[in-house]
């Protein structure tokens, strides 16, 4: 996921990589937390041919919720479609 974004220039910084809680994501996600940059927000789903949402998966780790020097603006789940 980070490669591809590098690849196509997208200026983004991770700020974390872990495993999600639930491991049954058919479909990359990239999900908007509220920050109003839908439209970076949807160049990057296209890129990773991901859905884009602004609802957050239920029983998943809000990341602007422990993360508090970094703002946070997308969290993506790379599901099974994802090539890693």
């Amino acid at each position: 996921v980070e490669q591809n974004l590098k690849e196509n220039k997208v200026n983004v910084k991770i700020i974390d990589r872990d495993n999600a809680r639930n491991r049954d994501y058919e479909k990359s996600l990239v999900i908007d937390l509220g920050t109003g940059k839908t439209a970076q927000g949807e160049r990057i789903a296209e890129l990773l041919k991901a859905d884009f949402t602004g609802e957050f998966p239920k029983g998943e780790v809000n990341p602007v919720a422990t993360r508090s020097a970094d703002p946070v603006d997308f969290l993506i789940i790379a599901g099974r479609d994802a090539n890693l």
